[in-house]
């Protein structure tokens, strides 16, 4: 097997986003993005970092996570939802790998006119021929390719050994999508 590692999966395929004080701010450099909406938020890490430049609408997951880190409505199937939280604009999450396939097609069909779909995924994501409907699709905007690799294991220095990208949509004009890069900043404000 290619891609054997020395931790064990993750039940839910549950790995939080521990970078998020870096990810979001060069996510918010590039894209002005409001009322956002984190359907797959775990414990919180996405979600807090939003919530504090005062972007999060609503966190929700499916699982009931220990220790989490701000308020998060459990019990909620993304991908059951009809619609999203009343005033959301964007879309932002780190979704279950597994499924992150179903939960960007979902995402793209609730996002509304105007709104973000912003999906952190292996920056080999969209190599997959399955995918080519996602990645060519008008309303695909921005790949954010982030130039570190991400750490997922608490308590821990090591970080993955996969690359991971940005994917962003917008549900407006079609544009040609870019590419830009996300740099790791030598410090991190508290």
């Amino acid at each position: 097997m290619i891609h054997n590692s020395t931790f064990d999966r993750r039940e839910s395929d549950y790995y939080p986003t521990l970078d998020a004080p870096l990810v979001v701010p060069r996510l918010l450099d590039l894209i002005d993005l409001e009322k956002i909406w984190e359907p797959s938020s775990g414990r919180g890490h996405l979600a807090v970092e939003l919530k504090k430049r005062d972007k999060l609408l609503q966190a929700s997951d499916l699982y009931d996570h220990h220790d989490k880190l701000c308020s998060i409505s459990v019990g909620v199937d993304f991908l059951k939802q009809d619609v999203g939280p009343l005033g959301f604009r964007d879309i932002v999450m780190n979704p279950p790998y597994s499924e992150a396939d179903a939960h960007v097609s979902h995402g793209l069909a609730l996002l509304p006119k105007g709104g973000y779909l912003v999906a952190l995924l292996r920056s080999d994501w969209s190599y997959a021929r399955r995918r080519q409907i996602l990645v060519t699709d008008k309303r695909f905007f921005l790949e954010i390719k982030l130039t570190w690799r991400l750490r997922w294991i608490e308590n821990t220095t090591m970080s993955g050994k996969h690359n991971y990208s940005l994917y962003v949509w917008r549900n407006g004009e079609p544009i040609v999508p870019t590419v830009a890069f996300g740099y790791k900043p030598e410090k991190v404000a508290a």
